[in-house]
């Protein structure tokens, strides 16, 4: 007898296709829009945590794209952060805001620190001495609170061109499910 997954065979694979396409273009954004070389960039967390998961349970089929749940700035990278006094124009649209009191008190100077810090970031004075780190990370923390995040929608776009052809897909891919499954209820 035929199991849950084999009637839904088809149309898994259709959002399995769907899955797949959002997962390799939001990669090939991503690399774009920071302008990454693959090796270099392939070591980023966000980066290597583009996935896709396609359940079947009995009442439906799940997909889902966990890391944009599971890293948290992942959102505020696909659709950019408002800053305190202006915005760059792609993010006007975010439903995120710095100076909201939404967010961990002091996340964005510690996780500056961090990077500056790890990547040995520092500036010049006019004399030629280095800035200390505690001075670069004021001084790119206020920049990115004021002016914000641009919105990059390396996910958005991955997602909504994939979306547009989903429903057709779908359709078919049903269609050969119920005409699978009406052909072994014929059989016995």
């Amino acid at each position: 007898m035929a199991t849950l997954n084999d009637f839904m065979k088809f149309t898994k694979e259709a959002l399995d296709d769907f899955a797949s396409y959002v997962e390799d273009n939001s990669r090939k954004r991503f690399l774009r829009k920071y302008k990454f070389q693959k090796k270099a960039s392939s070591k980023g967390k966000l980066y290597n945590a583009i996935d896709s998961d396609v359940k079947v349970k009995e009442n439906s089929i799940l997909v889902r794209f966990p890391f944009m749940k599971d890293i948290d700035y992942a959102k505020f990278v696909d659709q950019g952060v408002k800053g305190k006094t202006s915005t760059y124009s792609p993010s006007r649209t975010s439903p995120f805001k710095f100076g909201s009191k939404t967010g961990k008190k002091g996340g964005l100077t510690n996780a500056i620190s961090k990077w500056v810090k790890a990547k040995r970031f520092q500036f010049r004075t006019e004399d030629g001495r280095f800035m200390s780190y505690q001075s670069m990370t004021y001084l790119i923390s206020r920049k990115i609170y004021n002016k914000g995040i641009p919105a990059k929608k390396f996910f958005t776009r991955s997602f909504d061109e994939a979306y547009k052809n989903l429903p057709q897909e779908i359709v078919e891919a049903f269609a050969l499910d119920v005409k699978e499954r009406f052909k072994e209820f014929t059989k016995k």
